[in-house]
């Protein structure tokens, strides 16, 4: 994968992580404040937030933390395919699956 292709993926990565958020506007009424989405670093794992998670939902804000797939708590899962891609779609999922919550939906399978 080149530069090109990184620049690519992170583009898409952030405006389907943004426009998921931004088209649950109800759930975050709701709650009383946007939602917030914490991804850790290289080396790290949702771990690295604990200190960061109560500051922010003592402001009554929801916080959603994800581990990345081969990173941290999850290092035992990494394959020789695991990239941005498989990054990506662990933060879609995390969304995906607290938006669902929020409004009482049961995630459907996937085939």
């Amino acid at each position: 994968m080149n530069r090109r292709d990184l620049i690519k993926v992170a583009s898409l990565t952030s405006g389907a992580v943004g426009a998921a958020l931004s088209s649950h506007r109800s759930a975050r009424a709701a709650t009383g404040g946007q939602p917030f989405v914490l991804v850790h670093g290289a080396w790290h794992g949702g771990w690295c937030w604990k200190r960061l998670v109560p500051l922010l939902q003592t402001a009554a804000r929801p916080v959603h933390v994800v581990t990345l797939t081969g990173l941290g708590e999850r290092a035992h899962l990494a394959k020789s395919v695991t990239g941005l891609a498989t990054h990506f779609d662990d933060v879609a999922n995390l969304i995906e699956c607290e938006v669902r919550a929020r409004h009482g939906e049961a995630r459907a399978d996937r085939s």
